[in-house]
């Protein structure tokens, strides 16, 4: 899971580079980014940036998580026949 919540948190430090700091440039890479922490002194350089990609990634890995624990919960309701 690790793999998708880092590139998760990548796409929201880029939108927070650029809706928030207004800076498009960044040291990190798409390709860098799968091996280098979310506590990286390279992402924590723009700190509102970072801030707001925790945020957003923390979010959305628990609407994940919700999602999952209602789909396994709903599965004991169904009978055999309705499931595909």
């Amino acid at each position: 899971m690790v793999p998708y919540v880092r590139k998760s948190f990548y796409k929201h430090f880029k939108d927070g580079l650029k809706y928030i700091e207004d800076n498009t440039e960044c040291s990190i890479s798409k390709e860098n980014a799968k091996d280098i922490s979310i506590e990286s002194q390279e992402y924590k350089k723009h700190e509102k940036a970072w801030k707001y990609a925790l945020d957003m990634t923390t979010k959305e890995t628990y609407q994940a998580v919700e999602g999952l624990f209602h789909n396994l919960n709903s599965l004991q309701s169904r009978s055999g026949n309705q499931l595909n």
